[in-house]
């Protein structure tokens, strides 16, 4: 998450805890690209003509894991929202719920490939 610039500035001192903004200091390119393909989740997401063609090949497991991967962060965009947050805000916690899946994703075929 800090990485790709994802985390929230802090401030702490003592018993005081402060976070700001989100830090942007490391990589741009990964936190751009991830907050693009979040402002997509505004939209429901569903299973539907080329999405289906594509998918008709696929395992079982890989669908789904991209049908997570659709639900998953449209369920996080749709929970900030109705607690009153606005644009920036719902899409940014989405890039992060999202690099947190893909990380998911990563470490488990990383330990399948071990086992």
């Amino acid at each position: 998450m800090s990485y790709a610039c994802l985390v929230p500035k802090e401030y702490s001192s003592g018993p005081n805890r402060w976070q700001g903004s989100i830090t942007k200091i490391e990589n741009s390119h990964i936190r751009r690209a991830l907050v693009e393909c979040s402002w997509s989740y505004r939209y429901r997401p569903s299973h539907k003509g080329d999405l289906l063609k594509r998918q008709a090949d696929q395992p079982i497991e890989a669908q789904r894991i991209a049908w997570k991967a659709q639900h998953r962060p449209d369920l996080k965009y749709n929970r900030i929202s109705a607690k009153g947050k606005w644009g920036k805000f719902e899409v940014v916690a989405v890039a992060r719920e999202l690099l947190g899946f893909i990380w998911a994703i990563g470490c488990s075929l990383e330990d399948q490939k071990f086992n």
